[in-house]
């Protein structure tokens, strides 16, 4: 139920990332309209390094943004990215 109410909010998301973002603060990104990130902001998940699955619809949405290739690389292999590479 909760990220099914990004999905279906009526109105335009609009995330602002001034740090690090860890886990579903990341995931969830990809269903945003429109993400602003500081010079300060980086992404990280950490979810093949807790045996856990990705969530909040990342598996979906971050090849779509990112290309299979990147998003394998954040979902699988724990890699940080910065705003720059975002």
């Amino acid at each position: 139920d909760f990220v099914s109410h990004f999905i279906e909010f009526p109105k335009p998301l609009v995330a602002v990332v001034n740090g690090p973002a860890i886990g579903i603060s990341v995931t969830l990104l990809g269903l945003f309209d429109i993400v602003y990130a500081s010079d300060k902001a980086t992404f990280q998940t950490a979810f093949s390094q807790l045996g856990l699955t990705p969530e909040g619809c990342s598996a979906y949405t971050f090849p779509k943004i990112m290309g299979p290739a990147k998003a394998n690389e954040m979902l699988i292999f724990n890699s940080k990215i910065t705003a720059n590479q975002a």
